[in-house]
């Protein structure tokens, strides 16, 4: 079995989609404790993010689950508390 990713690694992960995902973020620092939408991503930019984040995570968040979500920290716990679930 793989080893369960730290938070630090996840939001890597989810940094990255962002970036991907979000025109004018290029090499900007991104901080952990503010919304995607603090970036520039809409609410299409912010389902592919989460979609794309969970497809390199290998794992499956119902969406109901994600409603609450804000942040990209809030993200990151919530997609740690799968895998350590999984």
């Amino acid at each position: 079995m793989e080893p369960v990713m730290n938070k630090d690694e996840i939001v890597q992960v989810i940094v990255r989609n962002i970036r991907e995902n979000v025109e004018d973020v290029g090499s900007a620092e991104i901080d952990p404790t503010r919304s995607m939408e603090a970036y520039g991503a809409n609410s299409l930019d912010v389902i592919e993010i989460v979609s794309c984040s969970m497809r390199d995570l290998k794992i499956k968040v119902p969406r109901t689950e994600l409603a609450q979500v804000r942040t990209v920290d809030e993200l990151a716990d919530k997609f740690l508390q799968h895998m350590q679930a999984a």
